[in-house]
C-alpha cells in the first residue's frame, strides 16, 4: 500500500559517471536482425549506444539493408 511518508531506497541505479560504452555489468543488448525478436522492420546494434556528460544516449539510425530501409 501507499505510505507518503515512507522512506523510498533504490534497488538499483546507473549514475553515468562515466564515458564510453554503457557498463556491461548493468546493461546488456538485444541485437538481431531486421525482424528479429518480434518481427519488427528494426535492426538492433550495440554500436548506437553511450554513455558522456552524465548521459545515456540511444541513437535511431535509418539504415538501408539488402536494398531494404530500416
Amino acid at each position: 500500500s501507499y505510505m507518503p511518508n515512507a522512506e523510498i531506497t533504490p534497488i538499483w541505479s546507473d549514475e553515468f559517471d562515466y564515458s564510453g560504452l554503457p557498463d556491461s555489468t548493468k546493461w546488456t543488448y538485444d541485437v538481431g536482425d531486421p525482424g528479429w525478436g518480434n518481427n519488427e522492420l528494426q535492426w538492433y546494434q550495440s554500436a548506437n549506444a553511450s554513455v558522456a556528460n552524465g548521459v545515456l544516449t540511444i541513437q535511431a539510425r535509418q539504415q538501408s539493408v539488402g536494398g531494404k530501409a530500416y
